[in-house]
């Protein structure tokens, strides 16, 4: 070989190695959501009260239009006849869509275990997956929880009020 063609060669794998790792990089970087460290934090923690059943704590992290047309002792009691049965086993954020400048929709992928009752009676319960939008608002600089998402069982999770 010439050193010509020892520069191609050298051209050719260093573009191959840069394709790769940028490609390897872009993988990597696809499976995190990048959103407002408080907002991540709000969702977690969210979340964290739904699967400690902790209803008190997830009311609190409500949007103020909600909390305005829902009653504290409502919601806790609702939450809790809603939730019986059923596990929040995990949750994760698989996108966010920032709408206007304090908004975001962000998909959320929900795995839950059922009740038994619930899967036309079997007898052991089912490990649920599912994805659905859930809707973070910022008021007076504080993000909270417009729609958390119901995953067909929690009925006060739907948007009862629209900001």
């Amino acid at each position: 070989m010439d050193h010509l063609q020892n520069k191609k060669l050298a051209k050719v794998v260093v573009l191959t190695i840069l394709t790769l790792g940028l490609t390897v990089y872009l993988i990597g970087c696809k499976d995190r959501v990048r959103i407002d460290s408080l907002l991540e934090e709000t969702i977690n923690k969210y979340y964290d009260f739904e699967k400690s059943e902790n209803w008190k704590q997830a009311y609190l992290l409500r949007c103020t239009s909600f909390r305005r047309i829902v009653n504290e002792d409502f919601y806790i009691k609702q939450m809790k006849s809603d939730n019986a049965g059923w596990t929040l086993l995990s949750y994760s954020m698989l996108s966010a869509t920032r709408v206007g400048d304090e908004n975001y929709i962000v998909k959320m992928k929900f795995c839950e275990q059922s009740p038994s009752e619930y899967m036309d009676h079997n007898i052991k319960p089912k490990r649920i997956t599912m994805s659905q939008d859930t809707h973070w608002v910022k008021e007076k600089g504080k993000w909270c929880c417009s729609e958390p998402g119901s995953r067909g069982h929690l009925d006060l999770n739907h948007q009862l009020a629209y900001e």
